[in-house]
């Protein structure tokens, strides 16, 4: 408000020291017309002055008033878009655990099945051995305790196969 009313009073102080002066000159002016025309001249100026004032006075209210709006929004969007990137870096972290997670998950299975593997490695290993044992053995006996072999190494073979559940290996 203050800026509005200094803005007029220079309109106002010019016409003042205008309208002075021009009755200081009042006798020099000889015809009333030239006299009104003066006048008329120095109210035109001052109003003018006024008018273009008081236009950019309110023009840079309606700036300020916007910039302000436009303000507010930039900070609002600029508090969204932090809480987003929060969200964001949260969910970030949640998944690197999760992903971490798996992988040591994975790492133990993946061991897990190596020491199987190896078991049943080993295992096979043996019942080769075995096989390689009970062929000689059989070689060795004659032909009735060769049945009789058969029948305990095919018996002996199906109780490992089904206690370890693994396939069963072939004699060669």
């Amino acid at each position: 408000m203050l800026d509005y009313i200094l803005a007029l009073f220079l309109p106002i102080a010019v016409f003042g020291y205008g309208l002075l002066h021009l009755l200081k000159d009042w006798g020099k002016h000889e015809t009333d017309r030239r006299r009104a025309a003066a006048f008329v001249l120095l109210l035109l100026i001052c109003a003018g002055t006024a008018i273009t004032s008081s236009r950019s006075i309110l023009k840079s209210r309606e700036q300020q008033r916007a910039s302000s709006e436009q303000h507010r929004a930039d900070q609002q969007k600029i508090a969204q878009l932090q809480s987003a990137v929060e969200a964001a870096n949260r969910d970030q972290n949640v998944t690197q655990l999760k992903l971490d997670e798996s992988r040591r998950k994975l790492d133990e299975s993946l061991q897990r099945e190596q020491r199987l593997n190896d078991q049943a490695n080993d295992l096979r290993t043996s019942i080769d051995a075995q096989n390689a044992l009970l062929q000689i053995v059989k070689q060795s006996l004659p032909q009735s305790s060769q049945k009789q072999a058969d029948s305990i190494r095919k018996a002996w073979r199906r109780e490992v196969v089904q206690t370890v559940n693994v396939q069963p290996v072939t004699a060669h």
